[in-house]
């Protein structure tokens, strides 16, 4: 009997069945070994294979005040959210917290534009400790003055790339309403923002409107520009990453008449999903939902549910997990509403109440390869630029921004601004567009 195992065989078989961790030190066995488990075809069979995990994993954030600190983690999708793992956020914000772009194949893209003309775009994959900094966009306040923006983060399929689009609408003397925006791509492929404004877009995404990934496309609520007196409509606008194209998806007539900032977009099971948000009498409130049954079939719009809020104590939705029940925010605590119950269980995790995030999760060695990561005790981006810069500067950067007398809030004259996104700028510049100083935890052996 053979002493060993056909190569085949632990191509096919086993490798694929390993944990992060194990395939990490694997790439150290051997060269052929490395360029098997950082090619995308591996990476793709194993996310694959990782994405019929039962119970599934949820990535969840939740934020404390004092000490202000995102605490990060994965969770079994089960009735008590068991510990899966605690991970190390190794950013620190100019703002309160960063803002979630989105998660998709195990990476997290961040955002550091809660309040300021930041520029900072993190790509984050927490299972191998590995992140990545985008250079700075083309379209800032120095270049075009005053400007609200969006941006989605997705997953080409077709050529295993990871992309960012940003969606910026620059001010005129009638506001933020000039169509079609200026929009730039990002794919870690091309390693630069390219100018995609040809695509015509001509609804208007609202400011840092959250995005759902879902069929290979994200998705905002949106609205029609006003013109000529007529009422604006909402709908969603969805851009794919594959075919880099923006799409209309309408509503229901009853939720396209409904103001944008009623209406919450999610994903429902594997189906796109909208919260609307209304006020009944008295104190009474209920969150009506709508899913999709058939992607992009306007008549397969079902309203499938209402959560009636008697007391307005329940903030708003903030996922949905395997069993169907709907996590939302309640007095700064992670509840779970049953839908057949209609019973809500605390499920003891509390944090500032417009900051939790849940997503469902998957590991992945995506960004694996060809970008240097942090390892080990793994630093954060502004502790990269503090090697370059005395620690007392970098603080009263940072407080500067937070105070305002740089970081100006959204909506200042170009004159008010100018001054702070050159000195944004000049931070983004030695943080972003570099790959971080610390080994990554997959060299090629020798």
């Amino acid at each position: 009997m053979s002493d060993y195992l056909p190569e085949e065989v632990w191509i096919r078989n086993i490798l694929p069945t390993l944990s992060i961790k194990t395939l990490l030190r694997c790439t150290s066995v051997c060269k052929s070994w490395y360029s098997l488990i950082t090619g995308p075809s591996f990476i793709s069979t194993h996310l694959n294979r990782n994405k019929q995990q039962d119970p599934p994993l949820l990535l969840l954030r939740h934020c404390s005040d004092r000490p202000r600190k995102e605490h990060f983690s994965i969770r079994h999708d089960n009735p008590t959210l068991d510990d899966y793992a605690e991970l190390d956020f190794p950013f620190h914000s100019v703002n309160s917290y960063f803002r979630i772009v989105g998660s998709c194949n195990g990476v997290v893209c961040l955002s550091d534009d809660h309040m300021c003309y930041v520029h900072t775009i993190i790509l984050w994959n927490p299972s191998i400790r590995k992140s990545f900094n985008l250079p700075r966009p083309n379209v800032v306040f120095q270049t075009h003055g005053p400007f609200m923006h969006s941006i989605g983060f997705g997953f080409d399929s077709i050529n295993h790339d990871c992309k960012v689009v940003r969606v910026t609408y620059v001010e005129d003397d009638d506001g933020f309403d000039i169509v079609p925006p200026e929009v730039e791509l990002y794919s870690l492929s091309r390693g630069c923002w390219q100018s995609i404004s040809y695509c015509g877009l001509q609804s208007i995404i609202p400011e840092r409107s959250p995005q759902v990934y879902i069929n290979g496309a994200v998705h905002w609520i949106a609205y029609d520009r006003k013109t000529n007196g007529s009422i604006r409509r909402s709908l969603i606008v969805s851009f794919n990453m594959c075919d880099e194209l923006f799409r209309d998806i309408f509503l229901p007539d009853s939720l396209a008449a409904q103001c944008g900032i009623d209406i919450e977009i999610n994903v429902f099971g594997e189906s796109l999903c909208v919260m609307h948000d209304v006020f009944l009498s008295g104190s009474n409130q209920t969150y009506d939902m709508w899913v999709m049954e058939k992607y992009s079939v306007v008549e397969s719009w079902t309203k499938l549910f209402a959560i009636i809020d008697y007391q307005q104590s329940l903030g708003p939705v903030i996922g949905f997990r395997k069993n169907s029940e709907v996590l939302l925010e309640r007095s700064e605590n992670l509840v779970s509403y049953d839908l057949k119950t209609k019973e809500t269980k605390n499920l003891g995790i509390h944090g500032v109440g417009c900051f939790f995030y849940v997503a469902t999760y998957v590991e992945s060695l995506v960004l694996v390869r060809g970008l240097k990561g942090l390892s080990g005790r793994h630093g954060s981006v502004n502790e990269t630029e503090q090697k370059r810069t005395a620690t007392k500067s970098r603080k009263n950067r940072q407080h500067t921004f937070l105070m305002g007398t740089e970081g100006k809030v959204l909506g200042r004259t170009k004159a008010q601004g100018q001054g702070q996104d050159k000195e944004a700028g000049k931070g983004t510049d030695k943080e972003t567009g570099e790959e971080s100083s610390a080994a990554g935890l997959s060299s090629a052996p020798a």
